[in-house]
């Protein structure tokens, strides 16, 4: 065996591992191990090289590919039996492209197997297209389990018509090389096989790349709508606490008109004004933060639960943050707030419609618990809403703040709720 014929079997060894990774990631969970990915797979390129370039006995070859593709399953996360029938699988679909692509040169070229194989050029690019090939499929077929929207069916449709084209291009022409000078034939074919691989591959490289590119598009438009929401909702709590410190400010002034109706003896008058007042001015809480943003938030949300739910009890009880900083507080307490209303909105029944929020100061921290009545109809710990991404970005939210302050976040659900424990240290105490 020439060293061409090494050089061409070594690096379609090095191109099937990559395959059978690449398949691999379609069925099983990779592993994070960086290292351990480097060493079985080093051990599968080395096993299916030896078993190429010195064994000719197709069953053992076959069970010596089928070990190696099982040693390069070892960086996936799965159970033996689905990572036993998924290498067999691998190992028919390079063998079907071997079949396939044997069977189109043999046509096209009026040649049979033993001569295609006895033949160094024919030998390269039935390696080279094989791969290809099997590539291809399984990169298609990757694309197509993407989320709707990121996969590019006419692009990938088009993209496989012209492979074909090209394989018939470089087949005539190689055709075309051999009843030429046979001198410059060997370094020509070679050149050609590398362009038409390496083009191949780039537009597949391409294609990945404008995929993350859409991707990475619509998660910006995503944090863009977040902001701006949060943006209005934090203009709206800013309001609000101008609204109440006004209102706190006109209390003096406010007490002396009552004193004066007291005074003159205007009972009913003083009642009204009274009555008047408090329902401008009710708290959403059974006593005030002492906290304008946390109570200006709390009020807006209360405003929502009362309207939402037939049985509501909100109470909220803090004499400050403890170094947490108001907008962090907020951003946490108000997630925790809309994903109990929103599961609210999916109950018909207003009477069924149960939410629960105390905040406490316990053991050197505050306590924040979220109870509310569950629909039944979104699954554990998978957002139901039309836009998953956002939801995630706000639990992702509230779970990076609980680590900021060095905090804890507990869910759970049984008998119908859902129940949310946050706990904050007092950073200031600390």
């Amino acid at each position: 065996m020439d060293i061409l014929r090494i050089i061409t079997s070594v690096a379609g060894c090095a191109a099937e591992v990559y395959i059978y990774s690449l398949f691999f990631s379609i069925f099983t969970t990779p592993k994070n191990d960086r290292r351990l990915k480097i060493i079985l797979n080093c051990a599968a390129f080395v096993l299916l090289s030896v078993n190429s370039l010195f064994i000719d006995i197709f069953p053992l070859r076959a069970g010596i590919s089928i070990l190696a593709i099982i040693i390069i399953s070892y960086c996936n996360d799965c159970g033996l039996l689905k990572r036993s029938y998924t290498a067999l699988i691998a190992f028919i679909l390079m063998c079907a492209a071997e079949i396939i692509t044997g069977a189109a040169t043999a046509a096209l070229l009026g040649m049979n197997v033993g001569s295609i194989i006895g033949t160094d050029m024919t030998y390269i690019i039935d390696i080279v297209i094989s791969k290809l090939t099997a590539f291809i499929a399984v990169k298609l077929f990757v694309n197509a389990k993407k989320p709707h929207g990121e996969f590019d069916s006419g692009f990938s449709a088009a993209l496989l018509i012209i492979f074909v084209l090209i394989i018939f291009y470089m087949v005539f022409m190689i055709d075309g090389m051999f009843t030429g000078n046979e001198q410059n034939n060997a370094f020509l074919s070679v050149i050609a096989i590398v362009i038409m691989a390496a083009a191949v591959i780039s537009v597949f490289i391409l294609n990945d790349r404008q995929i993350k590119y859409k991707e990475y598009q619509r998660r910006l438009k995503d944090l863009e709508l977040q902001y701006k929401l949060k943006v209005k909702e934090y203009e709206n709590i800013r309001d609000n606490a101008r609204l109440a410190g006004k209102n706190i400010h006109d209390v003096k002034n406010f007490s002396l008109a009552i004193n004066s109706y007291l005074e003159q003896g205007k009972i009913a008058q003083a009642q009204q004004k009274l009555r008047e007042y408090t329902e401008k001015t009710v708290g959403p809480v059974g006593r005030s933060s002492g906290i304008p943003t946390v109570d200006a938030l709390l009020k807006a949300k209360l405003e929502e639960i009362n309207e939402l739910c037939g049985s509501r009890y909100v109470s909220v009880v803090l004499d400050s943050l403890g170094g947490i900083d108001e907008i962090d507080f907020c951003i946490l307490l108000g997630n925790a707030a809309d994903n109990a209303i929103e599961e609210c909105r999916r109950i018909e029944d207003k009477k069924d419609r149960v939410i629960e929020i105390r905040v406490l100061p316990i053991a050197g921290g505050i306590s924040i618990f979220v109870k509310n009545k569950t629909s039944g109809k979104a699954k554990k710990g998978v957002s139901s809403k039309d836009n998953d991404l956002l939801h995630g970005f706000g639990i992702e939210n509230m779970r990076a703040i609980c680590e900021k302050y060095g905090g804890d976040m507990i869910t759970s659900e049984q008998d119908g709720y859902f129940e949310l424990s946050i706990f904050l240290p007092n950073i200031q105490a600390d």
